[in-house]
C-alpha cells in the first residue's frame, strides 16, 4: 500500500467471523481463508470497523482502514436489499500534530552563586512583604515571579530537535544532500549536458548512501548487540519500538470528542469535555461552600499538655527525661558490651608475658578473669532487663512508639 490513508469497503462474504470479540465462530466452514485474512490486517496494519450483523446474524459488509481514528461513526441502516447500509462518517482532514520545539534548561552550566544570591534576597523581600501583613497569594506570586526570572538570567538552555526526522540521516548524508540539491539548481539554470552528468551520478550516490544507512540502522535494532564488544549497548529495544511508532499511520494524540451532537477538535474544548466526564464519574454532586470548607480543615486547638493528657500522661517533663533516660541507658549498654569484648581478651596477653610463675597463680589469674567476666555479664544483662522494663512502661503509656 503506497497510500498514506487507505480505506477498503465491501461485501467480503467471510460470515464466520464474529467481529465484536475477534473470534472465529463455531462450525465455521474455511476457518483456512478466515485466518489467512485476519493475517491481511495485521500484516497491513489494517482494521475493522463494522462490529454488528448486515445480513442476518452474519457481519459480511466490511470497512478496513489504516487510519481509524479518522472515522467518527460507524452505523448500519436498513437497506432496500438483503444487506443492511453500513454508514460511516468520516473526518477527511486529518490534521497533523507537528511537535513545538522544546526548551531544555542546562542546570549542569548554571551560575549557582548568582542563583543563591538572588535566593538570599528574595528571602529578605518576603519576610519583609510577611511583616507587611501582605496574603499569602501575593507571598506565592512574587516568590515564583523571582526564581523564574533568575533562572532565567542564570541557567543556559537549548532547543531540542523534533523526533520525526530519519534517525540514519547522518551529518555526512546531510551534506551530500545539500550537494545533489546545489548541482540541481546550476543543472536548470545552464542547462548543460555535463551538469545533468554530474546531477544524475551525485543523485544515484545519494540515494544508495541513505539505503545503506537504513539497512544498517535496521540490523543494528533488530540484531542482539555483540557483548563482548564495550562500545555497543544492548539498549536497542527503544530504538525499535521509536522505529515502530513513527511506522504508524494515526496519530498518537487524542481525536475529536463529541459532546452534545458537536464533533470539537480544539484541545481547549476537549480538556473541558473530558473533564465534566470524570466530574459526573466521581465527583460527589454536594458542594460544599468556602466556609465550610476552612470549617472542615481547621486543625484543633489543644495545647500540648491537654495532646498527652489525652493518651494518659499527666507531665510532660515525665516523657522527655524518660526518653532521655531511655537514650542514655542505650549508650551505657553498648559501651559496656564494647567493655566486655575487651576484657574477654584481655587475660591472654598477660598470660604470655608472664614468664615466671606457678600453675596455681596461672590457676587463680584464670579464676579471677572469669570471676570478672561473669560480674560483668551479670551487671550488663540486669541494666537489659531494667531497659526492657521501662521501655514496656513506656509503650503502655504511649509515650514512644513501637
Amino acid at each position: 500500500m503506497n497510500f498514506r490513508f487507505d480505506t477498503i469497503a465491501g461485501d467480503f462474504n467471510l460470515p464466520g467471523w464474529d467481529w465484536s470479540s475477534k473470534e472465529i465462530k463455531l462450525h465455521t466452514q474455511c476457518v483456512a481463508n478466515h485466518e489467512k485474512f485476519a493475517d491481511i490486517l495485521d500484516d497491513n496494519g489494517m482494521a475493522q470497523l463494522v462490529n454488528k450483523p448486515t445480513r442476518g446474524p452474519n457481519t459480511l459488509d466490511l470497512v478496513l482502514t489504516n487510519h481509524p481514528d479518522s472515522f467518527m461513526r460507524i452505523e448500519t441502516l436498513p437497506g432496500l436489499s438483503d444487506h443492511d447500509i453500513v454508514f460511516a462518517e468520516v473526518n477527511l482532514n486529518p490534521r497533523k500534530s507537528i511537535q513545538k520545539p522544546r526548551i531544555i534548561p542546562l542546570y549542569r552550566k548554571a551560575n549557582w552563586e548568582n542563583i543563591k544570591v538572588d535566593l538570599i534576597n528574595l528571602h529578605k523581600d518576603i519576610i519583609s512583604k510577611n511583616e507587611r501583613k501582605e496574603g499569602i497569594n501575593a507571598l506565592w506570586t512574587h516568590f515564583q515571579t523571582k526564581l523564574e526570572e533568575s533562572i532565567g538570567k542564570n541557567v543556559p538552555k537549548k532547543t531540542a530537535r523534533k523526533k520525526d526526522g530519519s534517525p540514519w540521516i547522518t551529518t555526512d548524508i546531510k551534506r551530500l544532500i545539500r550537494k545533489r540539491d546545489r548541482w540541481y539548481k546550476r543543472t536548470k539554470k545552464s542547462g548543460n549536458g555535463g551538469d545533468k552528468n554530474k546531477f544524475k551520478e551525485l543523485k544515484r550516490r545519494t540515494q544508495r548512501e541513505i539505503r545503506k544507512a537504513y539497512w544498517n540502522y535496521i540490523d543494528s535494532i533488530v540484531s542482539p548487540p555483540d557483548l563482548n564488544k564495550p562500545q555497543e549497548k544492548p539498549n536497542c529495544m527503544k530504538r525499535f519500538w521509536t522505529f515502530i511508532k513513527h511506522k504508524r499511520s494515526d496519530g498518537s494524540t487524542i481525536p475529536p470528542l463529541k459532546s452534545n451532537g458537536t464533533l470539537h477538535s480544539e484541545p481547549t474544548e476537549k480538556a473541558d469535555i473530558l473533564n465534566g466526564q470524570f466530574q459526573k464519574a466521581f465527583s460527589d454532586k454536594t458542594n460544599i461552600s468556602n466556609h465550610e470548607f476552612q470549617k472542615q480543615c481547621n486543625m484543633s486547638d489543644k495545647t500540648t499538655d491537654q495532646c498527652f493528657s489525652c493518651i494518659g500522661i499527666d507531665d510532660q517533663d515525665t516523657v522527655i527525661n524518660s526518653e532521655n533516660y531511655h537514650q542514655t541507658e542505650v549508650k551505657q549498654t553498648s559501651h559496656n558490651l564494647q567493655n566486655l569484648d575487651i576484657n574477654n581478651s584481655a587475660p591472654a596477653p598477660n598470660l604470655r608475658t608472664s614468664s615466671v610463675g606457678s600453675s596455681k597463680n596461672t590457676a587463680n589469674l584464670d579464676k579471677q578473669s572469669n570471676h570478672g567476666n561473669i560480674q560483668n555479664q551479670t551487671q550488663t544483662s540486669s541494666k537489659m532487663k531494667e531497659l526492657r522494663t521501662f521501655e514496656q512502661k513506656l509503650k503502655k503509656k504511649g509515650a514512644i512508639e513501637n
